[in-house]
């Protein structure tokens, strides 16, 4: 189920988020990197959560209309199309207007949104102790052929 954020989720939502990252990126990153991501882990413009059994199994979060900045699912979530239905939902909601979304990813996540229709646009990059491939979706070829 697809839900806005809603006041009080934070504590529950910073858990998840810390634990996937945790799990999955930051041992690449440095301290000043961990640090800069935590402290970037604010509620933005568009704050999407998928709840599965009354908990939260995953959020999207988009900035500026136009780029993700926050893209987790739960370990125990994973591989069950919850990732895809946030995407979907984004996708729904940023049509007409804008073009294309970006999203700075993880060297882990990259796969993911290729699956997605996203597309490289640089090389792995570091910034502020934070490490991402910058990444781009035409949104009005995905909009035509839907998300694989």
């Amino acid at each position: 189920m697809i839900d806005q954020f809603n006041i009080g989720e934070e504590t529950e939502i910073s858990e998840m988020v810390l634990k996937v990252f945790d799990t999955f990126v930051g041992f690449e990153y440095s301290e000043a990197g961990k640090k800069h991501f935590i402290d970037y882990i604010q509620p933005g413009a568009i704050l999407l959560t998928y709840k599965s059994d009354g908990k939260i199994a995953g959020i999207i979060e988009v900035r500026d209309s136009k780029h993700i900045s926050l893209f987790f699912v739960g370990s125990q979530y994973q591989q069950r199309g919850i990732g895809k239905t946030l995407m979907n939902e984004v996708i729904q909601r940023l049509k007409g207007k804008t073009d294309t979304i970006s999203v700075n990813s993880s060297r882990y996540a990259e796969n993911i949104y290729a699956a997605f229709g996203f597309q490289k646009t640089g090389e792995l990059q570091e910034q502020n102790g934070i490490r991402f491939i910058p990444m781009l979706m035409q949104l009005n070829t995905v909009l035509k052929t839907g998300l694989t």
